[in-house]
């Protein structure tokens, strides 16, 4: 509560390895919480895959108890943010590991940074994978009050969809990169250079928001 005292509390998952990194307020009391799961019993619902995890998003409303849940993808993926639209739709920045995948449209190598839209009851819109033949991140995902969205993370090398981009250092090898989803027309922008990805703030955001820079330790 607003004095820092539990509410209440309790475990999510099933038999596999579940986990949870992000959440965001789901505009009724209750929170949407963006997590990876490897199991297909217990609280998850639907999971498309038994080989992999999979991103696993839930809604939980203010006494704990899930709404809805939803799995995405099936190839090792992994939820770094999420937010909510103003439209209510939902947005997850997350990596995908392997090209054999529900929703990823696209394989790039190594690892790709891959963005899903969901409605509000979670189930599947579209999704956009942004990567190079290397070690690629979606790290952030903020709504903008005109309806879009602002997402972020790096990038490793500047081909596959990051070709028109430059790697400001070839032997760091990282850059961070924006993109603006729906309505408009996806761009990728560059932002940092010198080994950076991204973070962003307020969530939600309204006229402005901040980008921030954050280090990334280079590695193969």
């Amino acid at each position: 509560d607003a004095d820092g005292n539990m509410m209440w509390h309790r475990d999510f998952g099933g038999t596999g390895a579940d986990g949870a990194k992000t959440a965001c307020a789901d505009g009724r009391g209750g929170v949407i919480v963006g997590a990876s799961s490897n199991s297909n019993d217990g609280d998850v619902t639907h999971q498309i895959t038994t080989n992999h995890s999979s991103a696993w998003v839930m809604d939980v409303d203010s006494s704990g108890s899930i709404v809805w849940d939803n799995c995405f993808g099936g190839g090792y993926e992994i939820v770094n943010s999420i937010c909510r639209a103003v439209d209510g739709s939902i947005w997850l920045a997350a990596i995908n590991l392997v090209q054999d995948s529900f929703e990823v449209n696209a394989y790039y190598g190594s690892y790709d940074a891959w963005f899903v839209h969901a409605d509000s009851a979670g189930a599947f819109l579209s999704a956009r994978v942004l990567g190079s033949s290397r070690q690629d991140e979606g790290t952030m995902i903020y709504p903008l009050s005109n309806g879009s969205v602002i997402a972020g993370g790096y990038y490793n090398a500047n081909d596959g969809a990051f070709s028109p981009l430059d790697i400001s250092d070839p032997v760091i090898g990282f850059d961070g990169f924006l993109v603006i989803f729906a309505p408009y027309a996806e761009e990728v922008n560059y932002v940092f250079g010198g080994g950076h990805s991204v973070a962003g703030y307020p969530n939600p955001a309204n006229d402005y928001i901040h980008i921030a820079g954050i280090s990334v330790a280079p590695y193969e």
